[in-house]
Formats: C-alpha cells, sequence, structure tokens
C-alpha cells in the first residue's frame, strides 16, 4: 500500500497491511483485529512441524 506522496506520507510499498503486521508495524491496528477474532500472528519454530501443529491445536482451542 502506498499514496505515491513518498516521503513519511506513504507507507512501505509492495507490502500489505497483514504482511505488515507479521513485522510488528500497525500494532493498533493489530490489536483490534485480535481482540474481533479476524486474526492473529503467532510465531512458529522453522522446520519445526510439532511446533506448528501444536499451535494450530492452542489456536483452536482458544476459539472454542
Amino acid at each position: 500500500m502506498e499514496d505515491n506522496k513518498e516521503g513519511f506520507t506513504a507507507n512501505y510499498h509492495g507490502t500489505t497491511i497483514f504482511a505488515q503486521s507479521l513485522s510488528g508495524m500497525c500494532p493498533t491496528l493489530y490489536e483490534k483485529c485480535v481482540e474481533n477474532d479476524l486474526y492473529r500472528v503467532v510465531s512458529v519454530k522453522k522446520n519445526y512441524l510439532a511446533d506448528f501443529e501444536e499451535k494450530i491445536k492452542e489456536c483452536l482451542k482458544e476459539l472454542s
């Protein structure tokens, strides 16, 4: 997303709000997304399937 004005008025070109929230950007918007069960960012250990499976189970448990 960007507004073609560059400088501080433009957002990171070529990224989305979703991608920015993965980097910790837009914290207030992200908090509202979590509060309203839209999505959440969950850290998963790289190349570790058991950790991914456990995180999915935890998320599903929280939603039920």
